[in-house]
């Protein structure tokens, strides 16, 4: 699998379908290394960031889709409120 990759700007990344900008690398959009290194090619303070030099490993990850997966579970569950 080809390395996904990251666009930085002024210490934050392009947001999920380049809505806004996030602090949290996990929000951020996914780019070929292609698109991302050419992107910041034409603009300044632009920087394509390979997700493996953000995250040192998967692990750092997992806690994050386990929290992700338990509002997941609860938004599909029969009773969401818990109640």
């Amino acid at each position: 699998m080809e390395m996904p990759y990251l666009i930085k700007k002024n210490g934050s990344f392009y947001a999920h379908e380049s809505a806004g900008y996030t602090a949290r690398p996990e929000l951020a959009e996914l780019y070929t290394k292609q698109y991302a290194q050419s992107h910041a090619d034409a603009h300044n303070e632009v920087q394509a960031v390979a997700v493996n030099e953000v995250f040192g490993n998967a692990d750092q990850l997992i806690e994050y889709i386990e929290r992700m997966q338990a509002m997941v579970d609860a938004l599909k569950a029969d009773n969401p409120t818990g109640e």
